[in-house]
């Protein structure tokens, strides 16, 4: 038999069965062989040998009528994120999706996890469809008007939370997220008018200024994100928010959102500058508080420019991890 040759494979252990952590095949003939070597990334530290950051996201998005024809863009902005991510050696280990504003009765579900088959949806934007569809619509039957709210509402109960099943229930009520990781990603994803400015007294997160709220630690840890066995100082969330502009005329907005080559010009209908400013000032507070946030247009996001625009998100949460 001839000398076998050896093709290397680096494969993420979210793309293969969780529990293969290092596998080969061998084919062979009678002239020779091949063997192919799936080495688990996670395991062998990715390029440079390194061991991968790793981080948790949970995604709000408004989960309204209006998502029905942006699920798809919302959807290729966090897959996005999630190679480009990847790419900076960081492991996105628990992935989940919530409403912006949307609860059943007064909770806030988790409707999505990423590595969560137990309804069918094969991507976010399944997800998306299912609620903001008349069908799924009437399990979010009660609206937040306080922006924020549903977050800090949610995030308290992390360590408790599994993904919601409208139309029956998890036999094993399996907690979704993890202990804490080497770093949690908060991204909001909004296309319309805030429902109330950052200033404002109808604005507040439990009585608090939302940004005194996100940014005050006990015992060396942020107060209002709760995980399993933990949670996470200040320091290691990151807030993205990727939404359409704030204080700025309708006509203006317009003109620069299509003007982003390859932005779906049909969509613009469906958004909508904020007269409001919640986003901006609140990335800005957290930032100066010691947090670490970003600002993305989502126009931009949602364009060409997609790609660029999430490589820098990762390269600010890969700063944050290290």
């Amino acid at each position: 038999m001839r000398d076998c040759t050896w093709i290397n494979r680096r494969v993420s252990s979210r793309r293969v069965v969780a529990a293969v952590l290092l596998w080969f095949s061998v084919v062979s003939t009678a002239l020779g062989c091949t063997i192919v070597h799936y080495a688990d990334r996670d395991k062998d530290g990715g390029s440079g040998g390194e061991t991968p950051a790793v981080v948790d996201l949970l995604v709000m998005a408004p989960l309204d009528r209006n998502a029905v024809n942006l699920a798809g863009d919302y959807n290729d902005i966090v897959v996005e994120l999630d190679e480009a991510m990847e790419r900076r050696n960081i492991e996105l280990r628990k992935a989940a999706l919530a409403p912006l504003y949307g609860r059943v009765a007064d909770v806030v579900p988790l409707v999505y996890g990423a590595d969560d088959d137990g309804m069918g949806f094969a991507s976010y934007a399944d997800a998306i469809l299912f609620y903001a569809r008349d069908g799924g619509a009437q399990y979010l039957n009660d609206q937040t008007t306080v922006e924020g709210e549903n977050l800090s509402r949610l995030s308290t109960e992390l360590d408790t939370r599994a993904i919601y099943r409208p139309t029956g229930s998890d036999p094993a009520g399996r907690i979704y997220f993890a202990e804490p990781a080497d770093g949690f990603v908060v991204l909001y994803l909004s296309p319309q008018s805030r429902r109330c400015a950052l200033d404002g007294a109808d604005c507040t997160l439990g009585r608090e200024h939302p940004v005194d709220y996100f940014t005050r630690e006990q015992d060396s840890v942020a107060s209002w994100l709760r995980l399993p066995d933990g949670g996470l100082p200040v320091s290691k969330i990151f807030h993205a928010a990727v939404v359409t502009e704030e204080g700025i005329p309708y006509d203006e907005f317009s003109q620069r959102c299509v003007g982003y080559a390859e932005f779906p010009t049909a969509h613009i209908d469906l958004m909508e500058p904020s007269p409001l400013s919640y986003y901006q000032p609140l990335v800005a507070g957290i930032r100066d508080n010691g947090g670490h946030t970003a600002l993305i247009d989502l126009c931009e996001a949602m364009s060409s420019r997609r790609k660029s625009r999430m490589e820098a998100l990762a390269g600010e949460i890969r700063t944050m991890v290290d």
